[in-house]
């Protein structure tokens, strides 16, 4: 009658009701639970079960890039293509494997990089590896005061690309200010 499943003798514990709301008698003595499942439980739809990171994260990083790669494009004139090319990848590597640094770290209790100079590293340039890797590895990103500070980072990127492709006219513009009313 009890087709295997385990069971539990309710006898040691609070006494129901006799009687439900409907009238029906409840079961007094014995509580069968349901077989627990030898399968690896499955994961909410939407979440990764890897620790790849999705495709709108790069998708962001690669709208967020165009700005600054064409602002520094235009830069190649006066340096090599190759040069800019391989500082900014080379900070955008370091920067990812600091934050892959400081995840592990943080995992095992070992002294951790402090956030200035994970800071810092994504102003030298190696924000989109940072994000990635803020995806990649779930680091830093449900910290808000942390959040704050790259994203300023990024926009002040994007606003330094921008202005740069308007011949630094709205920089122009805040020092004419700033001198008129000094004056």
């Amino acid at each position: 009658m009890s087709c295997g499943l385990p069971w539990v003798n309710t006898t040691s514990l609070p006494a129901p009701r006799q009687r439900s709301e409907m009238g029906r008698r409840r079961p007094t003595q014995v509580l069968f639970l349901r077989r627990m499942s030898t399968r690896p439980a499955q994961p909410a739809r939407g979440f990764r079960r890897d620790d790849s990171v999705g495709v709108f994260p790069i998708v962001l990083v690669l709208v967020l890039i165009a700005g600054p790669s064409y602002a520094l494009s235009r830069l190649a004139t006066w340096l090599d293509c190759r040069l800019l090319v391989g500082v900014a990848l080379a900070l955008s590597l370091f920067t990812y494997f600091a934050h892959r640094s400081d995840k592990r770290c943080a995992q095992s209790g070992e002294r951790r990089i402090p956030e200035s100079v994970l800071h810092l590293a994504e102003l030298a340039g190696g924000w989109p590896g940072a994000f990635l890797a803020q995806r990649n590895y779930r680091h830093k990103i449900s910290k808000i005061s942390y959040q704050v500070i790259f994203w300023v980072i990024v926009l002040s990127h994007q606003f330094v690309a921008f202005d740069s492709l308007t011949n630094w006219r709205l920089t122009k513009g805040v020092l004419h200010l700033i001198k008129s009313h000094a004056a």
